[in-house]
């Protein structure tokens, strides 16, 4: 199994709340002292020449107050032959936060900071501490748009590597209806550069909300990305 297969997916997991779910691209937005949101994706990697990936994601974050809220993220995911038969199993579990710095407004802008760790295991491995991340994120709200842009540094033990991320994303709000859409590219200064688009069909004004999301890895590899997801908020 090639290390970039794993890239998309451990960059999911280790960013702290997306920007509402379901890109990759994080807002300066954070949930209330007292508030519970709950995200839940299912996610599908494609890449010519190497096994499928599939698997589930589960979220659950608080806000705890200061401007600040908490989470874990946990991943479970499957390897699959070309005969479409799983061959190995990989996982997942990362603690993930993020505190504003100056509150997101619907008529100024927020800047917070996004940070997180994780433990990974590879197929036929246990759970070994790897990831640790951390993000500088800024929303700035125009009309019916959300612009963000993400400036971060990542570390993996395991790979023995730092890597500076970086993300930019557009969200058009009630773009068609109750459905919001938006586009953005992430990567990092290592890998092909993620472009990707998303939409999120707002059921319960916030309260609950159904997403999916596809992007494509730029450069030879040409990987694919699809997420389907719910997220709840109390």
């Amino acid at each position: 199994m090639k290390i970039r297969t794993y890239s998309a997916l451990f960059m999911l997991l280790s960013t702290p709340v997306f920007a509402g779910r379901p890109l990759t691209t994080e807002d300066a937005g954070f949930i209330e002292k007292g508030g519970v949101e709950l995200e839940a994706y299912y996610h599908r990697q494609t890449e010519p020449e190497t096994p499928k990936l599939t698997g589930f994601h589960l979220q659950p974050s608080v806000g705890i107050g200061f401007n600040t809220q908490l989470g874990l993220g946990v991943d479970y995911s499957r390897q699959y032959n070309a005969d479409f038969d799983a061959t190995k199993s990989s996982g997942a579990f990362a603690l993930v936060g993020k505190t504003g710095l100056k509150e997101l407004t619907d008529d100024a802008y927020g800047i917070a900071i996004a940070y997180s760790v994780d433990r990974t295991r590879a197929p036929g491995e246990s759970f070994r501490y790897d990831n640790a991340a951390i993000n500088g994120v800024v929303t700035v709200p125009v009309q019916q748009w959300l612009f963000h842009a993400n400036l971060g540094w990542a570390r993996s033990r395991l790979a023995a590597t730092n890597a500076t991320t970086w993300a930019v994303a557009a969200e058009r709000t009630g773009a068609i209806g109750p459905v919001d859409l938006a586009a953005e590219t992430y990567g990092n200064d290592h890998d092909p550069a993620w472009v990707g688009v998303a939409a999120r069909w707002v059921v319960k004004e916030d309260r609950f909300f159904i997403d999916a999301s596809y992007a494509v890895q730029t450069g030879s590899s040409r990987a694919k990305l699809l997420t389907i997801g719910t997220k709840l908020a109390f």
